[in-house]
Protein backbone atom coordinates (compact mmCIF):
# COMPACT_ATOMS: atom_id res chain seq x y z
CA UNK A 1 0.00 0.00 0.00
CA UNK A 2 2.60 2.39 0.75
CA UNK A 3 4.55 1.89 -2.51
CA UNK A 4 1.56 2.00 -4.08
CA UNK A 5 1.56 6.00 -2.59
CA UNK A 6 4.56 6.31 -3.43
CA UNK A 7 3.70 5.58 -6.67
CA UNK A 8 0.93 8.27 -7.09
CA UNK A 9 2.89 10.96 -5.66
CA UNK A 10 5.45 10.28 -7.65
CA UNK A 11 3.07 10.24 -10.49
CA UNK A 12 1.40 13.54 -9.52
CA UNK A 13 4.47 15.62 -8.84
CA UNK A 14 5.39 14.94 -12.48
CA UNK A 15 2.22 15.79 -14.09
CA UNK A 16 2.38 19.30 -11.68
CA UNK A 17 6.02 19.81 -12.82
CA UNK A 18 5.08 19.13 -16.37
CA UNK A 19 2.04 21.31 -16.39
CA UNK A 20 3.78 24.03 -14.42
CA UNK A 21 6.92 23.54 -17.23
CA UNK A 22 3.87 23.74 -19.86
CA UNK A 23 2.60 27.25 -18.47
CA UNK A 24 5.68 28.91 -18.06
CA UNK A 25 6.75 27.89 -21.42
CA UNK A 26 3.78 29.35 -22.90
CA UNK A 27 4.00 32.35 -20.72
CA UNK A 28 7.92 33.04 -22.05
CA UNK A 29 6.52 32.17 -25.35
CA UNK A 30 4.01 34.61 -25.16
CA UNK A 31 6.07 37.19 -24.43
CA UNK A 32 8.66 36.59 -26.85
CA UNK A 33 6.57 36.28 -29.36
CA UNK A 34 3.39 39.11 -29.35
CA UNK A 35 0.79 38.69 -31.66
CA UNK A 36 0.77 40.33 -35.37
CA UNK A 37 -1.04 40.67 -38.13
CA UNK A 38 -0.06 41.74 -41.59
CA UNK A 39 -3.87 43.20 -41.96
CA UNK A 40 -6.24 43.95 -39.57
CA UNK A 41 -8.88 41.74 -41.10
CA UNK A 42 -6.83 38.75 -40.68
CA UNK A 43 -8.42 38.62 -37.07
CA UNK A 44 -11.59 37.95 -38.92
CA UNK A 45 -10.88 36.93 -42.50
CA UNK A 46 -14.77 36.20 -43.40
CA UNK A 47 -15.98 39.47 -42.14
CA UNK A 48 -15.96 41.70 -45.41
CA UNK A 49 -16.71 45.04 -43.28
CA UNK A 50 -13.66 44.13 -41.51
CA UNK A 51 -11.29 44.95 -45.03
CA UNK A 52 -10.68 48.52 -46.36
CA UNK A 53 -13.97 50.47 -47.69
CA UNK A 54 -11.61 53.07 -49.53
CA UNK A 55 -8.60 53.71 -51.76
CA UNK A 56 -7.81 56.65 -53.16
CA UNK A 57 -8.01 56.57 -57.25
CA UNK A 58 -10.15 53.48 -56.53
CA UNK A 59 -13.97 51.91 -56.56
CA UNK A 60 -14.12 49.19 -54.07
CA UNK A 61 -17.75 47.30 -54.73
CA UNK A 62 -18.08 43.72 -52.13
CA UNK A 63 -19.60 41.40 -54.11
CA UNK A 64 -21.86 38.43 -53.34
CA UNK A 65 -22.79 36.28 -56.26
CA UNK A 66 -23.28 32.77 -56.03
CA UNK A 67 -20.31 31.27 -55.04
CA UNK A 68 -17.85 34.59 -55.58
CA UNK A 69 -17.24 36.29 -52.47
CA UNK A 70 -14.78 39.45 -52.19
CA UNK A 71 -14.77 42.35 -53.49
CA UNK A 72 -14.60 44.51 -56.93
CA UNK A 73 -11.62 46.93 -57.15
CA UNK A 74 -12.07 49.21 -60.21
CA UNK A 75 -9.61 51.95 -60.51
CA UNK A 76 -11.53 55.25 -61.44
CA UNK A 77 -8.09 55.53 -64.31
CA UNK A 78 -7.76 52.16 -65.69
CA UNK A 79 -4.84 52.22 -67.50
CA UNK A 80 -4.07 48.30 -68.25
CA UNK A 81 -6.67 46.24 -69.71
CA UNK A 82 -8.52 42.85 -68.42
CA UNK A 83 -9.34 41.82 -65.07
CA UNK A 84 -6.88 40.05 -62.21
CA UNK A 85 -8.26 37.88 -59.94
CA UNK A 86 -6.57 37.80 -56.75
CA UNK A 87 -6.85 34.89 -54.23
CA UNK A 88 -5.58 34.50 -50.39
CA UNK A 89 -4.03 31.63 -48.51
CA UNK A 90 -5.21 29.30 -46.12
CA UNK A 91 -5.56 32.07 -43.67
CA UNK A 92 -9.19 32.25 -45.08
CA UNK A 93 -9.13 36.00 -46.00
CA UNK A 94 -9.66 37.24 -49.86
CA UNK A 95 -6.85 38.49 -51.81
CA UNK A 96 -6.90 41.98 -50.85
CA UNK A 97 -3.30 42.93 -50.56
CA UNK A 98 -2.35 42.04 -53.80
CA UNK A 99 -5.73 43.55 -55.62
CA UNK A 100 -5.34 46.33 -53.86
CA UNK A 101 -1.60 47.00 -54.75
CA UNK A 102 -2.44 46.29 -58.50
CA UNK A 103 -5.41 48.62 -58.15
CA UNK A 104 -3.48 51.52 -56.87
CA UNK A 105 -1.36 50.47 -60.37
CA UNK A 106 -4.60 51.00 -62.80
CA UNK A 107 -5.52 47.20 -62.96
CA UNK A 108 -8.94 46.26 -62.51
CA UNK A 109 -9.26 43.47 -59.79
CA UNK A 110 -11.32 40.80 -58.24
CA UNK A 111 -10.51 39.95 -54.48
CA UNK A 112 -11.92 36.47 -53.85
CA UNK A 113 -13.00 34.03 -51.11
CA UNK A 114 -11.93 30.59 -52.11
CA UNK A 115 -13.86 29.14 -48.76
CA UNK A 116 -15.80 29.99 -45.43
CA UNK A 117 -18.39 31.72 -47.49
CA UNK A 118 -22.07 31.16 -48.29
CA UNK A 119 -22.40 28.68 -50.61
CA UNK A 120 -18.22 27.68 -50.05
CA UNK A 121 -16.76 25.03 -48.24
CA UNK A 122 -17.18 26.10 -44.49
CA UNK A 123 -13.13 25.20 -44.14
CA UNK A 124 -10.40 24.77 -46.87
CA UNK A 125 -10.82 21.07 -48.15
CA UNK A 126 -12.46 19.76 -51.17
CA UNK A 127 -12.95 23.31 -52.53
CA UNK A 128 -14.41 23.01 -56.33
CA UNK A 129 -12.68 24.15 -58.66
CA UNK A 130 -15.85 25.51 -61.06
CA UNK A 131 -16.29 28.00 -58.30
CA UNK A 132 -14.66 30.13 -61.25
CA UNK A 133 -17.68 29.98 -63.36
CA UNK A 134 -19.03 32.03 -61.30
CA UNK A 135 -15.85 34.50 -61.44
CA UNK A 136 -16.25 34.46 -65.20
CA UNK A 137 -19.69 34.82 -64.91
CA UNK A 138 -19.25 38.16 -62.81
CA UNK A 139 -16.38 39.12 -64.91
CA UNK A 140 -18.52 38.88 -68.50
CA UNK A 141 -21.79 41.00 -66.57
CA UNK A 142 -20.07 43.49 -64.33
CA UNK A 143 -16.50 44.40 -66.63
CA UNK A 144 -15.33 45.50 -69.66
CA UNK A 145 -13.69 41.76 -70.41
CA UNK A 146 -10.27 41.58 -71.88
CA UNK A 147 -7.61 39.27 -70.38
CA UNK A 148 -8.07 36.99 -67.52
CA UNK A 149 -5.15 36.96 -65.19
CA UNK A 150 -5.07 35.27 -61.56
CA UNK A 151 -2.77 35.44 -58.64
CA UNK A 152 -2.55 33.47 -55.92
CA UNK A 153 -0.55 33.29 -52.45
CA UNK A 154 0.13 29.83 -50.72
CA UNK A 155 -2.93 27.77 -51.01
CA UNK A 156 -4.13 30.20 -53.12
CA UNK A 157 -1.42 29.90 -55.52
CA UNK A 158 -1.53 25.89 -55.65
CA UNK A 159 -5.83 26.81 -56.00
CA UNK A 160 -4.71 29.17 -59.21
CA UNK A 161 -2.43 26.86 -60.71
CA UNK A 162 -5.22 24.00 -60.71
CA UNK A 163 -7.68 26.63 -62.31
CA UNK A 164 -5.40 27.02 -65.15
CA UNK A 165 -5.26 23.78 -66.13
CA UNK A 166 -9.16 23.58 -66.23
CA UNK A 167 -9.66 27.06 -67.69
CA UNK A 168 -8.12 28.67 -71.13
CA UNK A 169 -9.34 31.72 -70.31
CA UNK A 170 -6.46 32.63 -68.06
CA UNK A 171 -4.07 34.26 -70.09
CA UNK A 172 -1.20 34.89 -66.77
CA UNK A 173 -0.77 33.71 -63.68
CA UNK A 174 1.29 35.51 -60.69
CA UNK A 175 2.08 31.79 -58.50
CA UNK A 176 3.44 33.30 -54.57
CA UNK A 177 5.39 30.73 -52.73
CA UNK A 178 3.72 27.97 -54.62
CA UNK A 179 3.37 24.17 -54.79
CA UNK A 180 3.90 22.09 -57.78
CA UNK A 181 1.82 19.65 -55.42
CA UNK A 182 -2.10 18.92 -54.78
CA UNK A 183 -1.93 18.70 -50.58
CA UNK A 184 -4.71 17.65 -48.27
CA UNK A 185 -6.83 19.99 -47.54
CA UNK A 186 -6.49 21.96 -44.06
CA UNK A 187 -9.87 20.32 -41.80
CA UNK A 188 -8.33 18.28 -39.38
CA UNK A 189 -11.79 17.46 -37.86
CA UNK A 190 -12.41 14.63 -40.05
CA UNK A 191 -10.22 12.25 -42.26
CA UNK A 192 -7.43 13.57 -44.47
CA UNK A 193 -9.57 14.89 -47.69
CA UNK A 194 -8.41 16.90 -50.83
CA UNK A 195 -7.77 20.57 -50.63
CA UNK A 196 -9.75 20.96 -54.51
CA UNK A 197 -12.10 18.70 -56.32
CA UNK A 198 -12.99 18.92 -60.26
CA UNK A 199 -16.73 18.05 -61.72
CA UNK A 200 -17.46 16.35 -58.15
CA UNK A 201 -14.44 14.46 -57.84
CA UNK A 202 -11.49 14.76 -55.26
CA UNK A 203 -7.95 15.81 -56.97
CA UNK A 204 -5.20 13.53 -55.99
CA UNK A 205 -3.02 14.78 -52.70
CA UNK A 206 -0.18 14.25 -50.49
CA UNK A 207 -1.68 13.52 -47.34
CA UNK A 208 0.67 15.48 -44.45
CA UNK A 209 -0.57 13.06 -42.03
CA UNK A 210 1.79 10.16 -43.85
CA UNK A 211 4.89 12.40 -43.20
CA UNK A 212 7.39 10.80 -40.59
CA UNK A 213 5.44 10.91 -36.86
CA UNK A 214 9.05 12.46 -35.18
CA UNK A 215 8.76 15.44 -37.10
CA UNK A 216 5.67 16.21 -36.95
CA UNK A 217 6.34 15.91 -32.67
CA UNK A 218 8.71 18.00 -32.70
CA UNK A 219 8.23 20.78 -35.36
CA UNK A 220 3.98 20.88 -34.73
CA UNK A 221 3.00 19.15 -31.90
CA UNK A 222 5.09 19.90 -29.07
CA UNK A 223 5.54 24.01 -30.30
CA UNK A 224 1.45 23.67 -29.82
CA UNK A 225 1.45 22.70 -26.55
CA UNK A 226 4.19 25.01 -25.54
CA UNK A 227 2.87 28.26 -27.77
CA UNK A 228 6.42 28.47 -29.32
CA UNK A 229 6.46 28.72 -33.46
CA UNK A 230 4.94 26.11 -35.71
CA UNK A 231 7.60 25.18 -38.67
CA UNK A 232 5.58 22.86 -41.55
CA UNK A 233 8.12 22.49 -43.68
CA UNK A 234 9.84 19.28 -42.23
CA UNK A 235 6.18 18.22 -41.83
CA UNK A 236 5.54 18.80 -45.91
CA UNK A 237 8.72 17.84 -47.03
CA UNK A 238 8.43 14.70 -45.13
CA UNK A 239 4.97 13.72 -46.60
CA UNK A 240 6.41 14.49 -49.94
CA UNK A 241 9.39 11.60 -49.50
CA UNK A 242 7.02 9.31 -48.03
CA UNK A 243 4.46 9.29 -50.49
CA UNK A 244 5.99 6.49 -53.63
CA UNK A 245 2.94 7.68 -55.71
CA UNK A 246 3.95 11.40 -55.31
CA UNK A 247 4.46 11.93 -59.36
CA UNK A 248 0.41 11.73 -59.58
CA UNK A 249 -0.16 14.10 -57.02
CA UNK A 250 1.60 16.95 -59.38
CA UNK A 251 -0.29 19.57 -60.52
CA UNK A 252 -0.26 18.75 -63.99
CA UNK A 253 1.41 22.47 -65.52
CA UNK A 254 1.89 20.67 -68.44
CA UNK A 255 -1.51 21.31 -69.56
CA UNK A 256 -1.93 24.74 -69.09
CA UNK A 257 -1.06 27.62 -71.72
CA UNK A 258 -0.77 31.09 -69.86
CA UNK A 259 2.71 33.08 -69.06
CA UNK A 260 3.38 32.14 -65.27
CA UNK A 261 5.03 34.53 -62.86
CA UNK A 262 6.86 32.28 -59.68
CA UNK A 263 8.08 33.92 -56.40
CA UNK A 264 9.40 31.85 -53.69
CA UNK A 265 12.04 32.64 -50.65
CA UNK A 266 14.65 30.58 -49.84
CA UNK A 267 14.19 30.44 -46.77
CA UNK A 268 10.28 29.26 -46.89
CA UNK A 269 9.73 27.62 -43.34
CA UNK A 270 5.83 26.70 -44.42
CA UNK A 271 6.86 24.19 -47.22
CA UNK A 272 9.26 24.00 -49.74
CA UNK A 273 7.81 26.96 -52.77
CA UNK A 274 11.39 27.41 -53.74
CA UNK A 275 11.73 23.87 -54.91
CA UNK A 276 8.44 23.93 -55.55
CA UNK A 277 9.28 27.14 -58.55
CA UNK A 278 11.55 25.10 -59.74
CA UNK A 279 9.75 22.00 -60.55
CA UNK A 280 7.49 23.95 -62.09
CA UNK A 281 9.91 25.32 -64.37
CA UNK A 282 11.35 22.18 -64.81
CA UNK A 283 7.91 20.38 -66.24
CA UNK A 284 6.74 23.74 -68.09
CA UNK A 285 9.84 25.90 -69.14
CA UNK A 286 8.62 27.41 -72.23
CA UNK A 287 6.87 31.28 -70.81
CA UNK A 288 7.99 30.67 -67.22
CA UNK A 289 9.54 33.08 -65.11
CA UNK A 290 11.26 32.10 -61.64
CA UNK A 291 11.80 34.47 -59.14
CA UNK A 292 13.63 32.92 -56.08
CA UNK A 293 15.02 35.40 -53.09
CA UNK A 294 17.52 32.92 -51.05
CA UNK A 295 17.33 34.93 -47.96
CA UNK A 296 13.68 35.41 -48.00
CA UNK A 297 10.39 33.81 -45.89
CA UNK A 298 7.11 32.25 -47.00
CA UNK A 299 5.42 35.84 -46.96
CA UNK A 300 8.04 38.69 -47.23
CA UNK A 301 7.23 40.46 -44.70
CA UNK A 302 7.91 41.03 -40.41
CA UNK A 303 10.90 39.18 -39.07
CA UNK A 304 10.32 34.98 -39.94
CA UNK A 305 7.50 34.36 -37.23
CA UNK A 306 3.78 35.32 -37.76
CA UNK A 307 2.24 35.56 -34.36
CA UNK A 308 -1.83 34.96 -34.12
CA UNK A 309 -3.85 34.70 -31.17
CA UNK A 310 -4.41 31.17 -31.71
CA UNK A 311 -1.09 30.05 -33.65
CA UNK A 312 2.55 30.92 -33.59
CA UNK A 313 3.92 29.79 -37.12
CA UNK A 314 7.87 29.91 -38.74
CA UNK A 315 7.53 31.36 -42.31
CA UNK A 316 11.19 32.19 -42.53
CA UNK A 317 13.33 35.29 -43.68
CA UNK A 318 14.22 38.51 -41.61
CA UNK A 319 12.93 42.02 -41.29
CA UNK A 320 15.43 43.26 -44.01
CA UNK A 321 15.59 40.28 -46.67
CA UNK A 322 11.66 40.21 -46.26
CA UNK A 323 11.25 43.95 -46.96
CA UNK A 324 13.94 43.70 -49.79
CA UNK A 325 12.09 40.85 -51.29
CA UNK A 326 8.79 42.34 -51.11
CA UNK A 327 10.20 45.41 -52.66
CA UNK A 328 11.48 43.35 -55.50
CA UNK A 329 8.45 41.12 -55.98
CA UNK A 330 6.14 43.73 -56.62
CA UNK A 331 8.28 45.27 -59.29
CA UNK A 332 8.55 41.95 -61.04
CA UNK A 333 4.74 41.28 -61.02
CA UNK A 334 4.04 44.91 -62.78
CA UNK A 335 6.85 43.91 -65.08
CA UNK A 336 5.28 40.60 -65.86
CA UNK A 337 2.15 41.90 -66.37
CA UNK A 338 2.75 44.80 -67.91
CA UNK A 339 4.69 42.68 -70.53
CA UNK A 340 1.62 39.77 -70.90
CA UNK A 341 -1.58 42.29 -70.31
CA UNK A 342 -0.40 44.89 -72.91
Amino acid sequence: MRILKRTVIVLLAVVVILALGIVAARLYNNHKYPATHSAEYFKDPTNLDAYPQELDGVEITQVNDGTLHGFHLKPKDKKHPGVIVSYGGSEGAAGFDDAAMLAAEGYETLAVFMFGMEGQPAALAEVPLEQFDDVLGYIDSHTDGGPISVIGASKGAEYALNLATKYDEISALVLRAPSAYNFAGLDFSQDSKSSWTWKGQPLPFIDVRTSNGAEFVSNVLLPMITGAPIEYLPTYVSAVEEDKDRTSKLIPVQDTSPAILLIAGGDDKIWDSAGAAELIHSERPENTLVKVYPDAGHIFSGNGVLSTPKLRMRVGGTEESNAAAAKDSQEAILDFLSQHLS
